[in-house]
């Protein structure tokens, strides 16, 4: 069994940033417009290399990892939070979040979780070019059009421990 760790330092890699607009997939079609990098801070194709992390509205609003054939991410939705920051900095400067039974080297469900207003989701991304683990909000859901997230904080590290 392995235990999965994650700590996150009350310094984010990436300072928390404003809201990105993601456009449903299923609506418009528009894979550059539906999708974000949180490795690369960016929806442009140009900077990405077509290398995203999530997407909104495939199918219906719902947010989606795994979008490569080698990819091994998955998505928690940890529920409603006033504010993504409560988890990211708490009072101590480090908050845990402990996972058990959760073999990320061979992990395929979970990819998919709905998206929900006020509710903030752990993503852990892994593929073989990139590895990143980001905690964000859906600020707002425009119903089957489009989403918001905001409060997007990127993290330095994954531990594993074997039992």
């Amino acid at each position: 069994m392995i235990f999965l760790t994650l700590f996150f330092t009350s310094h984010s890699l990436f300072a928390s940033i404003g809201g990105i607009e993601l456009f449903s997939r299923a609506t418009y079609g528009d894979y550059e417009k539906t999708c974000y990098s949180f490795l690369y801070m960016s929806q442009d194709s140009s900077i990405t290399l077509n290398n995203y992390e999530i997407q909104f509205g495939n199918p219906d609003n719902t947010l989606t990892v795994n979008m490569v054939t080698d990819d091994l991410s998955f998505i928690i939705d940890l529920g409603r939070f006033k504010s993504c920051d409560e988890i990211a900095n708490n009072n101590t400067g480090m908050a845990s979040l402990a996972y058990v039974g959760i073999d990320i080297r061979n992990y395929s469900g979970g990819n998919t979780v709905d998206a929900i207003e006020n509710h903030c989701y752990l993503s852990i991304n892994n593929d073989s070019k990139t590895s990143v683990i980001t905690l964000f909000r859906v600020k707002k859901l425009f119903n089957h059009d489009r989403v918001i997230i905001d409060q997007i904080h990127n993290f330095k590290r994954i531990e594993h421990y074997d039992n």
